[in-house]
């Protein structure tokens, strides 16, 4: 067993986030005029940044921070929104801590909300989702920069994977897109 550092329990100390809020300037209203305006861009339907601000995996991390209650991790499609953008999938895909330290080992601080790490979330996606849909998420991630190898690692690493046969064959299926796509016409 891998010895766990206390602190990685802990959400990092609060950043100053640039991400905008219809309370931050003065309600839904003025929150509009200044998305329409070209002086914010939005995240979400109750987040932008100002323009020239790039949106990162930080920043759409707090631009969900008031949708993910405390003790929630992101999962699923959502971790892989919150890790490479895109559309927003809806409704959030979010689990409760269950206590373990191994789930604490498998997530990361963005933005202030905890999200599966990029390896988890690469074998999260490939061990639940329709083979096309999860095939879509997973080459995200690897285009975002996932190791897909050290995913294929940690699949093997975990005991009792429900849909491990199915992981795999997402797996080799983007390995093999990526390589086709890397040697070209």
């Amino acid at each position: 067993m891998e010895p766990v550092v206390v602190s990685a329990l802990l959400p990092p100390a609060p950043a100053r986030q640039p991400v905008v809020r219809p309370s931050d300037v003065g309600g839904r209203a003025a929150w509009q005029v200044l998305v329409r305006g070209g002086a914010l861009r939005a995240v979400v339907d109750d987040a932008a940044v100002p323009v020239g601000v790039a949106v990162t995996a930080e920043v759409r991390g707090a631009a969900l921070a008031p949708r993910v209650p405390a003790g929630a991790v992101v999962t699923g499609p959502s971790a892989v929104w919150v890790h490479c953008g895109g559309a927003l999938p809806e409704p959030l895909d979010l689990v409760r801590r269950t206590g373990t330290l191994r789930l604490a080992s498998d997530c990361t601080w963005l933005g202030g909300v905890r999200v599966t790490a990029v390896g988890r979330t690469v074998v999260d996606v490939a061990t639940r989702l329709p083979h096309e849909q999860a095939l879509g998420l997973v080459l995200e991630l690897a285009r975002g920069g996932a190791d897909l190898a050290a995913a294929a690692r940690f699949l093997e690493r975990r005991n009792r994977v429900v849909g491990r046969p199915a992981a795999r064959a997402v797996l080799a299926a983007a390995r093999e897109r990526l390589a086709a796509a890397a040697a070209g016409p």
